[in-house]
């Protein structure tokens, strides 16, 4: 278990909030854990439950925030170029 600020994650929470950051689908984690769709569903939804969220959006940004992906403000650039590149 690892203690970051009232949260005591283990390593699994820790690498499922590092996929989330860098923006994987719950399918892309699942191929890259080797484990099926529904396993990384329960992961995430347990990960969720220790973290006090309820939706994806706010594990991501509690994962960016702490240091498990990319800063904020590369998604806010990534965000801008989408838009200009007629993605978003």
């Amino acid at each position: 278990m690892i203690a970051i600020g009232r949260f005591h994650l283990s390593s699994e929470d820790i690498q499922l909030l590092q996929y989330l950051a860098e923006g994987l689908s719950n399918k892309e984690i699942a191929a890259r854990l080797d484990v099926a769709d529904y396993t990384v569903k329960n992961r995430l939804r347990r990960t969720k439950r220790k973290l006090g969220v309820t939706g994806r959006s706010q594990a991501i940004e509690f994962a960016v925030r702490n240091g498990f992906g990319v800063p904020l403000d590369s998604l806010s650039q990534f965000a801008s170029e989408s838009r200009s590149k007629g993605r978003a």
